[in-house]
């Protein structure tokens, strides 16, 4: 579906997610815009398994957006389960520390909580993609990097949580496809660009439930 030429506030009245194998991201009805992501990078400690929410640009994004409201902590749960995005039983705990997340958003404003987040990787990511040709330019200078124990230089973490926050930079910059953050609380977890345009596509569809096969690029 073609994006919208000028900029009109989505405002999903059902679940819309895009998702491949057990990455996912999601766009729940909500009565104003809130972002959470969550990572898990297994054995690279440094980073392991993080979340960030965010409401912080809640009322600076659209004309008479609703003030912010972060999203019940049980309702999140419930929605994952329910799109079948996670098992009911959730082993790994996913829908318990997204709704849990969700409940607790961060409220600074955008240059404050998300802009300084840097892009991050690990060794074996970075070794790939230099055999590959890629990120030629990068140093530890402007990107984190980790192996399984620790960072690599001597550049502390802007936040804790830094790795999480830089997905939620990357899913701000997918979202700016609709010209405005949809009004709805957009929860993603190991997403991907190709995911989050996924659900770009799928919210300028108009569709609900899960995103066509045309929708990914």
């Amino acid at each position: 579906a073609p994006l919208p030429s000028s900029p009109e506030q989505i405002s999903p009245r059902a679940a819309v997610w895009a998702s491949h194998a057990d990455a996912w991201v999601v766009a729940l009805p909500a009565l104003s815009p809130q972002l959470t992501y969550g990572i898990d990078f297994g054995r690279f400690a440094p980073i392991g398994a993080q979340w960030f929410s965010w409401i912080g640009h809640a009322g600076a994004t659209a004309t008479g957006a609703a003030p912010a409201h972060a999203s019940p902590e049980t309702d999140v749960a419930a929605q994952l389960i329910s799109a079948g995005l996670v098992p009911a039983a959730d082993p790994r705990g996913v829908a318990r520390a997204a709704a849990r997340a969700a409940s607790h958003p961060c409220s600074d404003g955008f240059g404050a909580a998300i802009a300084p987040a840097r892009t991050f990787g690990t060794t074996d990511g970075v070794a790939a993609a230099h055999a590959a040709g890629l990120v030629l330019g990068g140093s530890l200078e402007c990107a984190l990097v980790c192996d399984e124990v620790h960072w690599l230089g001597d550049r502390p973490l802007r936040f804790r949580d830094e790795p999480a926050r830089h997905k939620t930079l990357d899913l701000i910059g997918d979202l700016a496809l609709l010209g405005m953050l949809p009004q709805a609380h957009i929860v993603a977890y190991k997403a991907s660009h190709r995911l989050h345009v996924a659900l770009v596509r799928a919210l300028a569809s108009g569709e609900g439930g899960a995103a066509r096969e045309g929708h990914y690029v």
